[in-house]
Order: structure tokens, then C-alpha cells, then sequence
């Protein structure tokens, strides 16, 4: 909802607008509800199909599905990215944060209100503004890797509606929904990440004259870190861990998949050596 701050805050003018979140009445039985039913459907599935075992997946959904219901947690997680990213100059970004002197209920919370926001979908009105499409995404890509590096909070519902254009900036909204990552989590996520990328840059997909040799040890080092965090199939195919590893941590485009989209590829991966158990991941 759209308010009015009766009294001025810090700096900031009388009269001042924001955003204020309020829970929907009796959403949380609902959704606790909801969540015990796809649970149910998911061990069904899982018992009469067990190559289609989506438990971990469910159980991981679910415990964090459930947080997003507490507007406290919200407001503690919206001022720890916004710390990070609203002070950094060479992020062209920011993130609402919350009123400080009106202090959240679980229920309901007071933000600085996005004033002139555009959905990054709305390429007509972007484009009235002039907006350059190359560096909003730079921008986006920036504030989502930076959350995940080096802050190790990041938002978990990245859809266009959370996802603005506002007086010339990236603006990002929502943070009810995220994934923390501690420290060890971060520097290993990073280190497959750039592992991943040198050896795409090597892949005889993108470099056909490339040494074979030179590729294998890249592949090799992809797998090592892969397993080593606990990414597993039913085989341990390399080849499978690799692709894997190349599309979940580098490339999802036409041209790496190519001749297949990513559904058939999915579907070669999983009948060939299927993806294991994910609740064993760190």
C-alpha cells in the first residue's frame, strides 16, 4: 500500500511517501495447508515413481517458503543487502529500505517507496527513458553475483516484479524470500564458478582447434570441485558432473545445448546418469 509518513524522518521531507507490506488475513494457515499437500503429492510421486524423487527439493522449499510469512525476518534481510549494495558507486542500484523508526510486525513493515518504477519487462516505457538494455543487464548481473559473493544474502524470488527500473536505477524489492550463504559456501560456490568458466572458455563447443589435452585437465578440475562439494549422480558419470557443473554455474543459452533445448537436454542427462540426491549437496 502507498502511506504518507505523518512526521518527517532524518533528512527526509515531511510528508513523506512509502511503501507499507501488509500480510494477507489468514494467508499463513492457508499456505501451511498448501505446502502439506505438495508434500504429500511429492512422496506419492516419489513412491510410485522413485526415479522421480523431488523430496530434498520439496523439503528445501518448504522451510524457506514458510519465512517468507515473517516480516521481521524481511526487514532484517532487506538492510543487510541494501547495506551492501547502496553505498557501492560502480553499482548503478538500489534497494528500498525499511522506515527505521516504525519497527516491523510480523505482519506488516514500512519501506522507502519506489517513486516512478518500471517492471524490467516494460520495454516500451524503457525505452522512452532511453534506458540502454546492455547495461541494465550488467547492472542486474552485478547486483545478484555481488549479493551472492560478497554479501551471502540474495534474493530468492528474482521475478520482473521484484526486479525495477527507477529514476535511473536498478532498483530491487522483495527480500522475503532469500538464501544465506555462509562464508564457506560462498568461496566454494565462487571457485566452481571461475572454474567453470575458464574451462568453457576452452570447450571445443566454443573452440573447436582447441588441444583436447588442455580441455580434459580444465574438465578435470570442474569434476574434482564438483564432487568435492557433493554435486553426485546416480553413475558419477565425469561427463555428466561436467555438463552439469557448465550448466547450472555458466552457460543455459541455445548455442551451448544446441542441437537441443534445455528440456531435452535435462531429459538426456537423467536418463543417461541421473541427477542425485541434492539433499547431500553442501
Amino acid at each position: 500500500h502507498k502511506a504518507r509518513l505523518k512526521n518527517g524522518r532524518n533528512n527526509k521531507q515531511l510528508n513523506e511517501v512509502v511503501a507499507v507490506k501488509v500480510q494477507h488475513v489468514g494467508i499463513e494457515p492457508v499456505m501451511r495447508a498448501d505446502l502439506q499437500a505438495l508434500d504429500w503429492v511429492t512422496r506419492l510421486i516419489a513412491w510410485s515413481e522413485p526415479e522421480y524423487n523431488f523430496e530434498p527439493i520439496m523439503t528445501e522449499w518448504r522451510n524457506e517458503a514458510i519465512k517468507e510469512l515473517d516480516f521481521c525476518r524481511e526487514h532484517e534481510n532487506v538492510n543487510i543487502v541494501a547495506k551492501g549494495l547502496n553505498d557501492k558507486s560502480d553499482f548503478n542500484v538500489w534497494v528500498p529500505t525499511t522506515v527505521d523508526q516504525l519497527q516491523p510486525a510480523k505482519e506488516m513493515m514500512v519501506l522507502e517507496y519506489a517513486k516512478n518504477s518500471v517492471k524490467v519487462t516494460d520495454v516500451e516505457t524503457l525505452k522512452k527513458y532511453n534506458v540502454n538494455f546492455d547495461v541494465l543487464l550488467e547492472d542486474i548481473t552485478k547486483a545478484f553475483a555481488h549479493q551472492m559473493f560478497h554479501i551471502g544474502v540474495f534474493s530468492g524470488d528474482p521475478h520482473p516484479g521484484n526486479i525495477l527500473y527507477a529514476n535511473g536505477k536498478l532498483a530491487l524489492i522483495d527480500y522475503g524470500q532469500v538464501k544465506r550463504l555462509t562464508d564457506d559456501e560462498r568461496m566454494k560456490l565462487a571457485k566452481g564458478t571461475l572454474l567453470v568458466q575458464a574451462a568453457i572458455k576452452v570447450d571445443p563447443k566454443m573452440n573447436p582447434n582447441i588441444n583436447p589435452k588442455i580441455h580434459q585437465r580444465a574438465m578435470q578440475s570442474v569434476v574434482k570441485h564438483s564432487k568435492e562439494i557433493g554435486m553426485n549422480t546416480k553413475y558419477n558419470y565425469d561427463e555428466t558432473i561436467y555438463n552439469m557443473s557448465t550448466v547450472y554455474m555458466g552457460r543455459m543459452d541455445f548455442r551451448w545445448f544446441y542441437p537441443d533445448n534445455f528440456l531435452q537436454w535435462a531429459d538426456k542427462m537423467q536418463d543417461k546418469d541421473p541427477m542425485g540426491d541434492i539433499s547431500e549437496f553442501d
